[in-house]
C-alpha cells in the first residue's frame, strides 16, 4: 500500500521521480524501487519523505489521515460537480436528501465510500441550514 500512496501523492503534487530523488539526495532508482514496492524506505528516509511531500508519516502509510484526505478530495470533487451543474444550495440540499432517502430505503445501493460522502454532505447541509437559521 505504501508504494501506491507514495506514487499517488507525488503525482498529485506534480513532482517527478527525479525531482523527489534530487530533493532527498537519493538516486531516482531508489524512488522507483519504493514506488514499485521492491524496496521500502528506512526510518530516516520516511521522515525525509514526509517533510519533502509535506504529509504526515501516517498519511504515507495509509492511516486514518490518508483516508480522510482521500475522502475530503472525493467530497470536494462531488461538490464541484454539483456546482458545475449550476445547482442552487436548495437544489443540492434536495438532491442530498433524496440520496439519503434512497439509501435508507435501500432502493439505490451505495458503497461504503458513498455512505461516507453522503454523511459528510448531510453534515455540511445541516451546518449550512443552522447558519441560515442563526442569521
Amino acid at each position: 500500500m505504501f508504494h501506491a500512496i507514495l506514487r499517488y501523492i507525488r503525482k498529485e503534487r506534480g513532482i517527478t521521480q527525479q525531482t523527489l530523488a534530487d530533493d532527498m539526495n537519493l538516486s531516482v532508482d531508489t524512488v522507483r524501487r519504493w514506488e514499485s514496492g521492491k524496496r521500502k524506505p528506512n526510518y530516516e528516509e520516511i521522515l525525509n519523505l514526509s517533510e519533502v511531500l509535506n504529509v504526515s508519516t501516517e498519511v504515507l502509510f495509509g492511516g486514518k489521515e490518508w483516508k480522510n484526505e482521500r475522502l475530503s478530495k472525493e467530497l470536494s470533487n462531488t461538490l464541484n460537480l454539483l456546482h458545475s451543474y449550476k445547482l442552487s444550495s436548495v437544489d443540492i440540499i434536495i438532491l442530498v436528501a433524496m440520496l439519503a432517502k434512497m439509501a435508507i430505503e435501500q432502493t439505490y445501493p451505495l458503497s461504503a465510500k458513498d455512505y461516507d460522502i453522503l454523511r459528510i454532505l448531510l453534515d455540511r447541509t445541516d451546518e449550512a441550514l443552522q447558519e441560515k437559521r442563526e442569521r
